[in-house]
């Protein structure tokens, strides 16, 4: 640690965006702890992210409440207050621009992080163009975050690992409730995932209780209805019960998704969730078989009783390494790279790298003639999840 007197002085502003995790307020944990460490100065804290830069909604680091910080590594949601605010480029309309610069030059800033996830990226970017265009001296830095882990470059994100934890725990329990009876159901599990199937996948760590998915559909891979239909009808006839789960983005062979609602937000993002529904219904009116459709929507982001306790860590290194930003004159995403053994090396990247772009599930991982998840796969997440000492189902 360095001394006091070797700490650059800086005054730094943090902010978390886009959907809640498990492990977001690990990150801020670890921003604050950072700070310390390397810097003196002032750090301040935007309450709902790109609003309350635009608005001066600006609190600071005194401010907050002491007892509830010492609890933050481990407390879900987001502690700040989110918002999805799209900005537009500032070539074609500054005025938000000029209001954030302004709340910046009145507090000082140097050093700006933002918590997030794709469209975070996407607003670091645009904001560390807008510095560099008017030769404002501040170093903006991205700290990942999303259960979707579909973030470029980075091996993973905070906040996946927990969401998968919990997901593999909720398919268990499903699984177990479904063999209560002689005649079971066709269980419809849908968990999120507009674009990749990553989450999806985290289902075939059920091959390791002992327990067994009988398909996958994520959006990666064409949906076809009749294929469909057939395999559920012959899942049943042999077994007389079944478990399915889809990602809510499946798309067609035409790349429509399957079930649209039409609403879009701020980031011109369609609006998900209803496809378990929708899917339940069909195989009930085309096969006349009982089924039940189960959709996970917000437990998965921020259910506190299962995050990961590598995930809580990982998300706080990434928090601390973002105060460093100023200190290596560097702009953009910290990002993970695994070696053998699961450790990680922390580095920084450009976020021309990370904005406005998906990384899709490998197809390598997606049997398309089974429609499984391939045992494979269960290399890369199993140390996600953390310590799986109390996470014990019998062996069925």
């Amino acid at each position: 640690m360095k001394q006091e007197n070797q700490k650059n002085y800086v005054n730094a502003l943090y902010l978390q965006s886009g959907g809640p995790t498990s492990v977001i307020n690990a990150s801020m944990k670890g921003v604050i702890d950072g700070f310390k460490d390397n810097s003196s100065g002032n750090l301040y804290f935007s309450l709902y992210g790109v609003d309350g830069l635009i608005n001066d909604n600006i609190i600071s680091l005194d401010s907050l409440d002491k007892s509830k910080l010492r609890k933050l590594e481990k407390t879900p949601g987001t502690f700040l207050g989110s918002a999805r605010h799209r900005l537009k480029p500032f070539l074609e309309d500054d005025h938000e621009y000029l209001k954030i610069l302004e709340v910046i030059k009145k507090y000082d800033i140097h050093l700006l992080i933002l918590n997030g996830g794709n469209d975070s990226m996407d607003t670091g970017y645009k904001l560390n163009e807008y510095f560099k265009y008017i030769n404002y001296p501040i170093n903006v830095v991205g700290v990942p975050k999303t259960i979707d882990n579909d973030l470029m470059i980075t091996d993973h994100t905070p906040g996946y690992g927990s969401a998968s934890r919990f997901i593999v725990s909720a398919l268990a329990s499903i699984y177990l409730d479904n063999l209560a009876y002689r005649n079971g159901k066709i269980n419809i599990v849908e968990v999120m995932g507009r674009d990749t199937g990553w989450l999806t996948a985290s289902c075939v760590m059920l091959q390791t209780l002992g327990m067994e998915v009988d398909l996958v559909y994520i959006p990666e891979s064409s949906f076809d209805e009749n294929d469909f239909l057939v395999r559920v009808n012959d899942i049943y006839a042999r077994k007389r019960r079944g478990m399915i789960v889809v990602s809510e983005g499946i798309k067609n062979s035409d790349g429509d998704f399957v079930l649209n609602n039409k609403a879009t937000d701020s980031f011109n993002h369609v609006q998900l969730g209803g496809v378990g529904s929708y899917l339940a219904n069909l195989i009930t009116s085309k096969l006349n078989i009982k089924t039940r459709a189960v959709e996970l929507s917000v437990l998965q982001r921020s259910y506190a009783l299962q995050a990961s306790n590598v995930d809580i860590e990982e998300a706080y290194t990434a928090g601390y390494i973002a105060t460093l930003g100023k200190e290596f004159n560097v702009d953009g995403m910290v990002s993970f790279t695994r070696e053998k053994n699961y450790s990680l090396n922390y580095s920084f990247i450009p976020f021309a790298e990370v904005a406005n772009k998906i990384k899709y599930l490998p197809l390598k991982y997606y049997d398309e003639e089974t429609k499984q998840i391939k045992k494979s796969f269960i290399r890369y997440i199993k140390p996600l999840l953390g310590s799986l000492k109390d996470f014990k189902y019998p062996i069925l």
